[in-house]
């Protein structure tokens, strides 16, 4: 599952060349994450996880949650590129 969450912040690519589907990756990318969290919070239920590491996780994923909300939102409020435009 950890090596999942690093993959999710490995995506993350705001280079701006692109910045509508960076905005749509970053929207698959948050589903990703929530489904992550679904997984983690069964496996805690299920007592496959420790307490002690099932908050760990839980937090992890908060900010990965709050990272990703703070992307798509930059993305849809930020003008798009002046060079794509004279394409």
């Amino acid at each position: 599952m950890r090596e999942r969450l690093c993959m999710l912040l490995g995506r993350i690519d705001d280079s701006g060349i692109n910045q509508a589907r960076s905005a749509r990756t970053s929207l698959f990318q948050y589903g990703s994450n929530c489904e992550l969290e679904t997984q983690i919070l069964l496996s805690g239920d299920l007592g496959y996880i420790e307490a002690g590491k099932l908050k760990k996780l839980q937090d992890e994923i908060g900010e990965v949650e709050r990272m990703l909300k703070a992307l798509i939102k930059s993305l849809e409020t930020r003008p798009l590129n002046p060079r794509i435009l004279e394409s």
